[in-house]
């Protein structure tokens, strides 16, 4: 006995904390919103009286089971399961009056989505009948136009009406837009704020540089022309014909004869037997030439190629080559 008294209070403690969660938190964590606003519900009139209400010259006492504020894809932004049940005896009942409706109830605008309201009504009879309560009636989309309004504005007060089967409902709630969410701006928070892409989902800030590169529809910056590298658009590099052309990153890349790397100021193409180049474009002769230009045969060689060993070519050529070795050909000559 002492053991279902536990159980059933730890359950009335959890559904307590349930009917406070606040669900569109869970909606926020997964969805990207366009703002806050609030509803506050005002007044439920119905002139429906239930049979056993009418026997007893009575009112009927209505309460909402349940109460839901959904996106339009189904998204619950908040549920209340039960409203408190009593005698209220009354044909108008003051929503403001209900502890679970007191407050304006807080919910995220998602993003190109509508919000609207369903209530299932129903009757409360309490111990007299047994706790059978009766069912009156469903309002269900009822549409709060969150599109029509701007941030900061003041309340505006709406009127929904219900006559499926007997009687006239009518439910009376006020509603206003708190903020709009980063990125967004405009009547129902419903628009990008400047530099923000794409349409409809304002997730990305782009912010064009002049000179530098422009904004995608998607949000993505486009470099100008000859500004690298993709995405970033912080160095630039114009192609210059004939010397160097720019790499992905911005890098000034060499053709070919060009040197020094980064720079191809210097033009410099090796000469078969005269000269090579050297990693900054400057001529490196051979042995057997000499010369700013390679272009003079050094001491000890001759002829037109300056491949003949002169006088003193033996002791010349030992010197520039010690180290290479008895017998190795230079200049189509043996020295050795």
């Amino acid at each position: 006995m002492r053991y279902s008294l536990i159980v059933k209070w730890l359950m009335v403690l959890i559904f307590n904390a349930l009917q406070q969660f606040p669900i569109n938190r869970i909606y926020r964590a997964f969805q990207k919103c366009r703002g806050q606003g609030q509803i506050q519900f005002v007044l439920y009139t119905d002139t429906k009286v239930m049979d056993r209400d009418q026997d007893m010259n009575m009112a009927s006492d209505f309460f909402f089971s349940p109460l839901k504020i959904e996106a339009d894809d189904g998204n619950v932004l908040r549920r209340i399961e039960i409203t408190s049940k009593r005698f209220w005896n009354v044909q108008s009942l003051n929503l403001t009056k209900i502890p679970e409706l007191k407050a304006p109830i807080t919910v995220d605008l998602p993003t190109d989505k509508d919000v609207h309201v369903d209530i299932s009504v129903w009757d409360y009879d309490g111990f007299v009948h047994k706790n059978e309560n009766d069912f009156v009636r469903n309002m269900t989309d009822m549409e709060i136009a969150f599109y029509e309004k701007y941030a900061g504005e003041d309340w505006t007060e709406t009127v929904f009406t219900n006559t499926d089967g007997d009687g006239e409902a009518s439910l009376t709630l006020k509603y206003k837009i708190l903020e709009c969410d980063v990125g967004f701006t405009g009547a129902g928070c419903d628009s990008c704020a400047e530099n923000y892409y794409p349409a409809g989902q304002c997730i990305k800030f782009c912010e064009p540089e002049t000179n530098r590169y422009t904004c995608t529809s998607e949000g993505e910056i486009q470099c100008l022309e000859n500004y690298y590298p993709a995405g970033q658009c912080t160095k630039f590099c114009v192609p210059e014909t004939n010397r160097y052309t720019c790499t992905s990153e911005g890098e000034i890349q060499c053709l070919e004869n060009y040197y020094p790397a980064g720079q191809c100021t210097k033009f410099c193409v090796p000469e078969t037997n005269r000269y090579t180049c050297t990693s900054e474009g400057d001529k490196q002769c051979l042995i057997g030439w000499t010369g700013g230009s390679c272009s003079v045969c050094a001491e000890g060689w001759k002829g037109d190629s300056c491949t003949e060993c002169a006088e003193g070519c033996k002791k010349s050529s030992i010197i520039m080559m010690a180290g290479i070795g008895v017998g190795t050909k230079v200049g189509g000559s043996f020295v050795g």
